[in-house]
């Protein structure tokens, strides 16, 4: 018996009514996961043929006592920020999405509809300056968000050193997200759907999408026009046996409301109008095939994203 196929979005009130939008990704090959996220929303998703009803939060708490002389704390949307000295900062956030999934005729008798509960994401985020210049960012979830090994293992997502000059030139390094398509680069807490798009899913990585390396970014009008240029680790081995890198890259142009950032997002909920246009592209020589016949690795992205407020 075919499943039934129900599709819901429920929005919190809390993030307003959205109007408009339309989202189009077209590319090859993948990556997982990503970062940070709403403040919070309730959103449901249909897929292969199961009702999938998933709640997304962000949750955050104050980890360090305020010293009245040195340093001030006051939540913002995606944490609590720890004011220290005149340059210096801490934010403290965390994230939560769970899930129930429904499928007809899919309990142990093929008789009965069954009800899975999952843990999809739980992160805890720590990010910060230590001058104005100098950053870091250090974020953990657990070890099966993917649905893979054991749920009560929590694995590093991101450990990044942020050199941020200014607009024109910044240096990340570490583990993070490479330039890659939108979806990748919004993270499961800001896009537009519960359950990424399946053209996400070959890019090289180690958790998430994110992978090991060092990217140099910079934006101008406030990111109305983003650029993007990193190596990272790709596949580390055979049939990789000169052990090349891979090379990364992402442009960005915003036609409308600027998006400033590393990171975007897919929806904006009506607070921004956007007309996005985004390319991706990622290469590493010998990265696929057999140590006898090594194959370079080529993949591309083509994303829009089109938003705009009617009332």
């Amino acid at each position: 018996m075919l499943s039934k196929r129900w599709i819901i979005a429920i929005v919190a009130a809390a993030l307003g009514i959205y109007q408009t939008q339309s989202f189009a990704q077209v590319g090859q090959d993948r990556s997982g996961q990503n970062v940070i996220g709403h403040d919070q929303a309730v959103q449901a998703y249909l897929s292969d043929g199961s009702n999938q009803i998933g709640t997304t939060a962000i949750v955050s708490e104050v980890l360090a006592e305020e010293d009245e002389d040195k340093s001030s704390s006051f939540f913002t949307g995606n944490g609590i920020d720890i004011q220290i000295g005149s340059n210096a900062s801490v934010k403290v956030g965390a994230g939560l999405r769970t899930s129930l999934n429904l499928v007809e005729d899919d309990s142990p008798n093929g008789s009965q509809w069954s009800s899975d509960f999952n843990l999809d994401n739980l992160r805890l985020y720590l990010s910060g300056n230590v001058v104005d210049y100098l950053g870091f960012e250090f974020n953990t979830d657990i070890n099966n968000a993917n649905g893979f090994d054991d749920p009560d293992d929590i694995r590093v997502l991101d450990a990044v050193g942020k050199l941020e000059a200014n607009d024109l030139f910044n240096l990340w390094f570490g583990r993070f997200l490479p330039p890659s398509d939108r979806s990748n680069l919004s993270g499961p807490f800001y896009l537009n759907a519960y359950e990424f798009p399946y053209v996400q899913f070959g890019y090289p990585g180690i958790l998430q999408g994110r992978d090991d390396g060092a990217a140099i970014w910079g934006q101008v009008g406030e990111g109305a026009f983003k650029w993007q240029v990193g190596m990272f680790k790709g596949t580390d081995g055979l049939p990789n046996g000169d052990d090349h890198r891979m090379l990364t890259a992402r442009l960005t142009l915003n036609l409308l409301d600027p998006e400033p950032g590393y990171y975007n997002q897919s929806t904006y909920y009506g607070e921004k109008d956007i007309l996005a246009l985004g390319v991706a592209m990622m290469n590493q020589n010998d990265a696929t095939g057999t140590i006898d016949d090594p194959e370079d690795y080529l993949g591309w992205n083509i994303d829009v994203l089109f938003e705009k407020k009617t009332g």
